[in-house]
């Protein structure tokens, strides 16, 4: 099936344009310009599917504190292996996850920050003549400082920072709000509304422009897709695309290795806080709404309740409320529809973090992530009750306060499981949650057992004759 990537389809862009000419190099683009041209629906999906792992892996390794340097790293190495380096490739995957990014507020900024991080990292490490050649494409001229001007600066002390003074022919004159970085860090001359540059940090201009250019870019895509009639074919591919899980694939079991008996004690020690929620109400209320039994019968399942435990489950909280008769009537059927024994067959797969971070539960409903439903004094209580200190919860609390839910999750599961490697902690998915704190507990009673032998061993050859 082909589908056209034109303009007025899939860019949403008022004018025509026709296709450039593409020069063989490295993908350094402003993204000014959409593709055309015919691609299939199979490579419109893994173009974004494979850019968006390279923006998985900048958001990841952010949340886990990593240097630019390591990020260069982990990215080069991606893009290599995912072929993103290719120009025609490079270009499509960008526009068509722009497309996915301008829906909301909170998608638009995480899109800008994550683009803006590649870009630089391909400014960074692209060939002189590359960059050049992006100057002039993109009408991005500088004018050089003026000799003295530069020198009069350097004479008056009017920066701390700039670590070579001696050649003024190496410094550039820029409006100053287009380097505020750089004037906070006082890296900077300033002068009359302007910013005198070294050639070094020419690239706090360029990032600039690209985050005010790509900025308004999404503002127009969001603006257009809201009157833009629907294509069946790509829809439900764009709607999923932001809500894309890609970490290591959860180990699903239906195979009962939990029971009934197991899960309160794992829940309070293993369960993401957005389950602890819904189980918490489940249990209090008797009763959860459609989104709530979604969210936790499917996590519930993937972390190896059976079918027919979940049923006996279910019914047993369900019961001060719904007799029997009316629980197989309303109820059982979605939990064997879940589990692919009814209906189409299918056997569903536990939700994302993202996809719950994306849900708005209607009211009464609890599901969706706490750190971003809570109230902070709401957020605070359920931490304490984890065990969370005082400091663990103020961190916490930061971080979803700035929107940064998933490092909040993954700050939480730090403070659960202290021993853990902070810098190393990530949260991509609820299960992966569980998994890791199962882990983690089982590693400590190893070795707790490990050492209890040893030490068992060492008593019995000291007390030999």
């Amino acid at each position: 099936q082909i589908f056209v990537l034109c303009v007025v389809e899939i860019y949403i862009y008022s004018l025509k344009m026709q296709v450039r000419s593409r020069r063989a190099g490295e993908p350094l683009s402003m993204y000014a310009k959409p593709p055309t041209g015919e691609i299939t629906l199979d490579t419109f999906e893994s173009a974004a599917f494979d850019r968006l792992q390279v923006l998985r892996i900048i958001e990841t390794g952010l949340s886990n504190g990593k240097t630019y340097e390591e990020l260069k790293t982990l990215v080069g190495r991606k893009l290599r292996e995912l072929g993103l380096n290719d120009l025609t490739k490079d270009n499509i995957s960008h526009f068509i996850l722009r497309l996915v990014y301008s829906r909301r507020e909170s998608l638009r900024k995480s899109f800008l920050s994550h683009e803006e991080l590649l870009f630089k990292y391909r400014f960074d490490t692209c060939k002189a003549e590359t960059r050049q050649q992006f100057f002039v494409d993109n009408n991005l001229s500088f004018k050089k400082a003026n000799r003295s001007v530069v020198s009069v600066l350097i004479k008056d002390k009017k920066i701390l920072h700039v670590k070579d003074l001696s050649n003024p022919e190496m410094y550039y004159e820029v409006p100053f709000e287009e380097v505020l970085r750089s004037v906070r860090g006082r890296s900077v001359f300033l002068s009359g509304g302007k910013a005198y540059v070294p050639e070094s940090q020419l690239i706090e201009v360029v990032l600039s422009r690209f985050r005010i250019h790509l900025s308004h870019e999404l503002a127009i895509a969001y603006r257009a897709t809201q009157n833009q009639q629907k294509d069946s074919r790509i829809e439900p591919l764009l709607a999923s695309l932001a809500t894309q899980y890609l970490g290591p694939k959860i180990r699903t079991s239906v195979g009962g290795m939990i029971t009934p008996a197991d899960i309160p004690l794992l829940a309070k020690q293993s369960f993401p806080l957005c389950m602890q929620n819904s189980y918490e109400h489940l249990k209090a209320d008797h009763h959860l709404k459609h989104g709530g039994r979604m969210h936790f019968s499917l996590f519930l399942k993937a972390i190896g309740l059976s079918l027919e435990d979940s049923l006996r489950f279910w019914q047993k909280h369900f019961g001060p409320r719904t007799p029997a008769p009316k629980f197989d009537k309303q109820y059982a059927y979605l939990l064997k529809h879940n589990y692919g024994k009814v209906g189409c067959g299918t056997s569903y797969s536990p939700y994302s973090c993202l996809k719950i971070i994306d849900h708005v539960p209607t009211a009464g409903d609890h599901c969706g992530c706490p750190y971003k439903l809570f109230s902070e004094e709401s957020l605070r209580a359920n931490l304490r009750r984890n065990g969370i200190s005082e400091l663990g919860i103020s961190e916490v609390c930061g971080k979803a306060r700035t929107g940064d839910f998933q490092p909040a999750c993954a700050l939480h599961f730090y403070h659960m499981h202290p021993k853990s490697n902070k810098d190393e902690v990530s949260v991509m998915h609820p299960n992966s949650f569980y998994e890791d704190s199962v882990n983690y507990y089982k590693e400590i009673d190893e070795k707790s057992q490990n050492n209890a032998v040893n030490g068992g061993t060492s008593m019995q050859i000291s007390s030999s004759p």
